[in-house]
């Protein structure tokens, strides 16, 4: 896209194809990521934990590496750790994908986490964890995957703004 850019008079259909082939490239190349996959992964395997007796336990055969009895924050730490040691192993196939999608997860999963904590008392770690569970019922697992999928393209979108912004300047 930048090429096409710099070549000067580019129509307004060519630059939209050329985004449009990058787009589908990067996510044809995203099902190869190891840290994508992981990301979307776990983000689906988080709230099953939460329901889970031994929840620290059911985490660490995630291969989360939390405290005993673990807050919200505690799991998006170890999230965000395992996304990161994915990305390590194999830097060859990584993609911006696995970082978007990394950050879509986390907020998804913190937001409606937040949302929905008890407002009238301070919240334990347990009104964390009984509501992070919640979200592996079928109906507010949607909710879930709606508000994943919503900050995926959000964060995407603001990508684009910057690449907007940074080609105004060449």
């Amino acid at each position: 896209m930048v090429d096409l850019l710099n070549q000067g008079d580019v129509s307004v259909s060519d630059l939209a194809e050329a985004v449009e082939q990058a787009a589908d490239r990067s996510l044809a190349e995203a099902v190869d990521d190891p840290a994508f996959v992981e990301a979307l992964w776990l983000f689906l395997k988080v709230p099953q934990a939460a329901s889970s007796e031994d929840f620290a336990a059911a985490l660490g055969k995630l291969g989360l590496q939390v405290p005993e009895s673990p807050t919200v924050t505690d799991v998006l730490a170890a999230f965000d750790g395992a996304i990161e040691k994915a990305r390590g192993q194999n830097k060859r196939s990584l993609t911006d994908f696995s970082l978007i999608a990394k950050g879509a997860a986390i907020a998804a999963l913190q937001g409606l986490v937040n949302d929905r904590l008890p407002t009238l008392w301070k919240s334990t770690r347990e009104d964390e964890r009984t509501t992070l569970a919640t979200f592996a019922s079928p109906e507010r697992f949607g909710e879930l995957a709606q508000r994943f999928f919503t900050n995926l393209v959000g964060f995407h979108a603001e990508l684009s703004r910057f690449f907007h912004r940074e080609v105004s300047h060449l």
